[in-house]
């Protein structure tokens, strides 16, 4: 039969420039695979990234975008990305992929508020409430399944992963880790094709919680936030119209409507006391989106 090539290469050379602040920047890939088409193949990557504009996330806050640009006083942000791994075609309708993978970054960005909340002084050290110079690392090991079942496609998905942050205003200098940080998350993933322009897709996402940043201060609190499960659906229907294709996609987010925390935080609350009503603090949780159905409509041509 046809030999195999016993390796692939691929790589590439991106130039950035960014005039606010008259930054440029260059952002190479590399990429190498052994035995790229075989049965059983194994890679390695390395890929540079810079950012150069921040989206802002504001807890308790329903808005439009806001994005910060970077500066010389505050340099855009930039990641490396370190990648391994393996991919297996038991058979024609099973896939195996393992992919193990390390990252670091600098001048990440957080608000203040979230970072006092990690930080033992009583008071923000900072005149500017957003800190611009974390360094942060990240790594994690990644396993997907695939298997074709007739007309449907289940996929499998587990992810074990760490990211964490480290600033010397913060902590005393020590890593911590960030708010998003989540230990272990599976994914299972069904779509079904019902007739030839009509699939159904069904998702599951279960995942461990998050750092709940308010233990830092109080021991009472867990140190993590309680697990999260999700399920959603969506129906998908295509047609050919004219010279392009209509796409029709019906979304349901949470369809088991099921309360999982995002976050705690501190909320005022009135008690009634001998000597009166007297106000104090409570720590909540705070939910992510409920049941949310939403209509996607799409022509391409």
């Amino acid at each position: 039969g046809r030999p195999v090539p016993a390796v692939g290469l691929s790589a590439g050379l991106r130039t950035h420039y960014f005039q606010h602040g008259g930054f440029f920047r260059l952002s190479p890939r590399l990429r190498v695979r052994f035995l790229p088409d075989g049965r059983l193949s194994f890679g390695v990557g390395y890929s540079r990234n810079h950012q150069f504009i921040h989206r802002l996330y504001l807890e308790q806050s329903t808005h439009a975008d806001i994005w910060v640009l970077s500066t010389e006083a505050q340099p855009p942000g930039r990641v490396d990305h370190l990648s391994g791994g393996a991919s297996l075609r038991a058979s024609s309708t099973t896939f195996v992929q393992v992919e193990t993978y390390a990252k670091h970054f600098t001048n990440l960005r957080e608000h203040e508020a979230s970072a006092a909340r990690r930080s033992l002084r009583p008071v923000s050290p900072l005149l500017d409430p957003w800190i611009h110079d974390n360094r942060g690392r990240a790594r994690g090991v990644e396993a997907m399944v695939r298997q074709r079942i007739a007309s449907a496609t289940w996929t499998n998905s587990y992810t074990w992963s760490t990211m964490e942050l480290r600033n010397d205003r913060v902590s005393d200098g020590s890593w911590y880790p960030a708010d998003w940080d989540r230990r272990h998350q599976f994914t299972s993933h069904v779509e079904v094709s019902i007739v030839d322009a009509l699939r159904l897709g069904v998702i599951w996402v279960s995942g461990s919680g998050t750092p709940n940043t308010l233990a830092v201060d109080d021991p009472r609190e867990p140190e993590r936030l309680s697990p999260y499960h999700r399920m959603d659906a969506s129906l998908r229907w295509h047609r050919d119209v004219g010279r392009g294709r209509l796409e029709l996609k019906a979304n349901m987010f949470n369809v088991l409507d099921r309360d999982n925390t995002w976050y705690r935080s501190p909320i005022a609350v009135a008690r009634r006391t001998a000597d009166g009503n007297r106000v104090g603090f409570m720590n909540v949780d705070v939910y992510d989106l409920g049941r949310r159905p939403s209509l996607e409509i799409r022509y391409a041509f």
